[in-house]
């Protein structure tokens, strides 16, 4: 049996699995985005968390719940965002919009020695749709207080409105 089980890996290495996952792309993203309302308070979540995902090469449960609650470790909370303005450390003025996006990760795939990562995003000159600076700015507009020091503040970051998208 032995054999036959290094025959059946050696062609699965070969030629690979019957479920490929589908590779993501910009182009892939902007399709997505096409068929949203980033008006829609879900629907802005949800394009905000996958251009960051892409952006910040997250994996699905460091931004978002995986069962009925999201990782208390590895989660994307309010308090690891910072929507910066000019290289600043605290965030931009209600009502200003940031050009700088800092994403804290206290538990990130890269992290041996447990101190946590973090990574930041400019702002796209260009004005790309799929931006994660202009997408937080949409957020931080729609919702003003949504990203202050308050209770919520531990709270996880893209959250619906409703309980499912």
């Amino acid at each position: 049996m032995l054999r036959l089980a290094l025959a059946k890996k050696g062609w699965r290495r070969l030629w690979g699995s019957e479920k490929r996952k589908v590779a993501v792309t910009v182009e892939l993203l902007l399709e997505v985005y096409a068929v949203l309302d980033v008006t829609s308070w879900d629907d802005l979540v949800l394009v905000t968390a996958t251009s960051t995902a892409f952006g910040f090469l997250m994996r699905s449960a460091e931004y978002s719940r995986k069962g009925t609650s999201p990782d208390p470790e590895k989660c994307l909370r309010v308090e690891h965002v910072v929507c910066a303005l000019g290289g600043s450390d605290c965030h931009a003025p209600r009502g200003v919009d940031c050009d700088e996006v800092v994403v804290f990760h206290p538990g990130a795939k890269n992290d041996w020695l447990g101190q946590g990562s973090s990574a930041n995003i400019y702002a796209d000159p260009g004005g790309s749709p799929l931006c994660v600076v202009r997408l937080f700015n949409l957020m931080r507009r729609a919702k003003p207080n949504y990203f202050r020091l308050q209770p919520a503040w531990k709270a996880s970051c893209l959250l619906y409105t409703s309980p499912s998208p």
